[in-house]
């Protein structure tokens, strides 16, 4: 009875084991769907790695967000994301997103500053041009903790 009991047991275990390897091997090598639109996404300074998982499950970037931020713990990935905008699509697998947020290589946008325009001009530019307000340009040109991030110092 024990040797039977034992028997099951262990079948019962690798019956389990092999169907979570099976959905975590679906849900690794697969996108979230077929479609090659490519979204802006942006990972924001102090979002956790669950709130950004959480929005990439809402712009259905990836099919669950749960697998996703076990994935990412599991690989060792979750605490390295950038903070950035990034160019990603349903078509990715999860591995790639993974990748993209945690590469910091960001999408590029081409901002031109004169020579000799000092930060407040620079500032008043940065706000026509779209990318956001002159007050956070001269915040972030005096937050000594985002500068030695941006020089890669931290």
């Amino acid at each position: 009875m024990k040797r039977f009991l034992v028997l099951f047991v262990f079948a019962a275990v690798v019956i389990v084991g092999a169907g979570l390897g099976l959905v975590w091997q679906q849900f690794a090598s697969n996108p979230a769907s077929s479609d090659t639109t490519e979204q802006l996404f942006e990972v924001d300074h102090g979002k956790t790695f669950r709130s950004i998982a959480h929005e990439l499950a809402e712009k259905k970037l990836i099919r669950n967000e749960k697998l996703f931020v076990w994935y990412a713990k599991i690989s060792g990935k979750a605490g390295k994301m950038k903070v950035g905008e990034y160019s990603l699509s349903p078509n990715m697998k999860p591995s790639d997103i993974l990748t993209t947020i945690n590469s910091g290589i960001s999408v590029g946008r081409q901002f031109t500053v004169a020579e000799g325009l000092n930060i407040y001009e620079i500032a008043d530019l940065y706000q026509q041009e779209g990318f956001g307000t002159k007050d956070d340009f001269l915040k972030a040109c005096h937050d000594k903790v985002f500068i030695k991030q941006m020089l890669g110092e931290d």
